[in-house]
């Protein structure tokens, strides 16, 4: 007997996961688009931005969890649907991208000391890599549903 998903049994399942999905985006990429901005001289200038950072980490840290734990349950309710999709493979990628510059570059340019050339720099590419990820979930559905 196969075994069924419960969120393609469950008229709401799905739809419950996918919000939390993309409230634990907007947690996550708003905390770093904040901390981006800080490094741009847009926002909370008074602040470092290694404060800013510290002040904002478990926020982010909180909703990246979130989000891809729901990420993998959405996955789950139909991987061949997903694995082939193009848009999704993009956003996978993007993602995987954004986190590494987030744990990497990002921590560096934020460091007292840093040069504000380069924290301007990965600012702009970090926010364009987030962009990019939620870019590719939106028009998820366009690729997997074939509109033509």
């Amino acid at each position: 007997m196969p075994v069924r998903n419960p969120l393609n049994l469950s008229e709401t399942g799905f739809i419950v996961v996918e919000c939390l999905h993309i409230a634990g985006f907007v947690l996550a990429i708003g905390m770093t688009a904040i901390l981006d901005f800080r490094l741009l001289g847009l926002v909370f200038r008074q602040q470092s931005a290694a404060q800013l950072a510290a002040d904002t980490n478990w926020w982010m840290t909180g909703g990246l969890i979130v989000a891809v734990f729901t990420g993998f349950m959405l996955f789950s309710t139909g991987p061949d649907m997903y694995y082939t999709s193009k848009t999704f493979l993009i956003k996978m990628a993007c993602l995987a991208l954004a986190i590494i510059v987030n744990y990497t570059v990002h921590r560096k340019a934020i460091q007292p000391g840093a040069s504000p050339g380069r924290g301007r720099l990965v600012a702009c590419i970090s926010l364009a890599l987030w962009a990019a990820t939620v870019m590719g979930g939106i028009f998820i559905a366009t690729d997997l549903l074939d509109f033509s």
